[in-house]
């Protein structure tokens, strides 16, 4: 659990009545980020306990805040091979989405009801959430719930299947080839003497062009990826390398690169 940070820190997770084990991280803004992801990957660790004989396998989405160099590095040092959902999936293959989170977001709904009519005239804040939480969180957390959310996911027991081609179904729309020419009745104006309708041919795209967004900024394109891996691993060492060189750039214009790689004092200019 993280709050944004409002000069005030919060010592303990008891100060608010959160649920045990809860870890308070603070944050400026009040979304994670790859500091926090790391300590929360050390809470993680303690209550998993992987080693060399009992590893394990953490399942996450793309955030950025997941693919740093320091999260895969302590992984790695941890038994935990960590890996990826594909972008754009995660309705499908988020399990808490499928499973935990609609009956928690019910029953907080629930208590936040009695709580307002148990104090009326006062508002929920931040300093009650947690504790409103811990209710909710209470009664949702089940072990057959968490079986059945390993069941749909097709993790245990293993199930390949376990998605319907009916969830590629919006994907062939756009893979589709665009038929540009297109038939259209046109009914005939008051002054012409035919009472048929004529037939001309004309684009789908001279009518309505199709909208194109425009791009802001290059993303990088992301996939699902054992992050963990050797090649990844490398990729972030190489992209963290760059960062550093760039910066140093920066610092100490004086210096530039020669063709072996080099750093070598820029001459001035006459």
């Amino acid at each position: 659990m993280s709050w944004k940070s409002f000069g005030k820190p919060f010592e303990t997770s008891k100060q608010f009545d959160a649920p045990n084990g809860t870890l308070p991280l603070i944050s400026d803004t009040g979304y994670t980020n790859s500091d926090l992801f790391i300590d929360w990957l050390k809470h993680f660790v303690k209550h998993a306990k992987p080693s060399t004989e009992d590893p394990v396998l953490l399942i996450a989405d793309n955030h950025t805040s997941h693919c740093s160099l320091p999260a895969v590095s302590f992984c790695r040092e941890n038994h935990t091979t960590f890996l990826t959902h594909p972008p754009h999936t995660s309705y499908v293959l988020q399990l808490l989405d499928k499973c935990f989170f609609a009956p928690l977001k019910a029953l907080y709904s629930s208590e936040t009801e009695k709580w307002l009519v148990q104090n009326p005239g006062k508002a929920i804040t931040l300093y009650k959430v947690s504790g409103i939480f811990q209710k909710a969180y209470s009664a949702a957390t089940r072990i057959q719930l968490a079986e059945k959310v390993f069941r749909v996911g097709g993790i245990e027991p293993n199930n390949p299947d376990i998605i319907s081609e009916d969830c590629y179904s919006p994907s062939l729309v756009t893979l589709a080839p665009l038929d540009n020419d297109c038939t259209v009745a046109v009914a005939p104006e008051e002054n012409e003497a035919s009472s048929s309708t004529s037939q001309i041919d004309v684009s789908i795209q001279s009518i309505l062009p199709l909208p194109r967004q425009e791009q802001r900024r290059a993303k990088r394109k992301r996939k699902s990826q054992i992050m963990t891996s050797s090649p990844f691993k490398n990729f972030l060492e190489k992209n963290e390398k760059e960062k550093v060189e760039l910066e140093e750039a920066k610092a100490n214009p004086v210096f530039k690169k020669n063709k072996n790689g080099h750093k070598t004092e820029k001459k001035e200019k006459p």
